[in-house]
């Protein structure tokens, strides 16, 4: 400050006041314009983004469109074969099935486990119980207050107990390729 007069200050203090305020009014201004642009950024962003989403949906589409007509085609053009794969493969199913009771049969006479073509047998102990009564004796031996069947199965293959039925589960296995000659079926 120049002078000491009590005008001159209070001048000064009306001219910060008026530089405080207009540099309010300018930060206001600065701030909606902010704000302005920042809706028109979002509004573009938006805008942009609905026109890629838009052209995603579009192109999924033409895609799905496209795999479909493929598809169709392949079909067309492969029937036949697709057909024989099937008949075929349920007529191996339904030998597969004819082969485990030939084997099962053959093994009851002979108790061989090693058969023509690498087929084996395989022999399991399989338990035949009633689960109300198991639960009761695994209770009764502080196992569990369920019945925890594979825990509860593995006692009874090594234990007796009374209403548990021990039956032999015979199951024929097959390699991934049979090898088949005709000096086996010879002999």
């Amino acid at each position: 400050m120049q002078g000491d007069g009590p005008m001159e200050e209070a001048d000064y203090r009306a001219e910060c006041d008026a530089e405080a305020e207009a540099e309010g009014e300018a930060m206001a201004g600065m701030a909606a314009e902010a704000e302005h642009e920042a809706t028109e950024l979002n509004k573009v962003n938006l805008a942009s983004w609905q026109i890629r989403q838009s052209e995603l949906t579009m192109f999924k589409e033409n895609l799905r469109t496209k795999k479909d007509e493929i598809l169709e085609k392949f079909e067309e053009d492969n029937g036949a074969l697709m057909k024989r794969i099937e008949e075929l493969s349920c007529e191996l199913d339904s030998d597969k099935e004819q082969f485990k009771l030939q084997a099962i049969q053959l093994f009851e006479k002979t108790k061989e486990k090693k058969l023509i073509g690498g087929i084996g047998i395989r022999e399991g102990t399989e338990l035949v119980y009633n689960s109300l009564e198991a639960l009761k004796w695994a209770i009764d031996h502080n196992l569990a207050l369920t019945l925890d069947r594979k825990r509860f199965e593995q006692l009874a293959k090594t234990e007796s107990i009374d209403f548990v039925k021990k039956e032999t589960k015979i199951t024929v296995t097959f390699p991934k390729e049979i090898k088949f000659t005709t000096e086996k079926l010879e002999e």
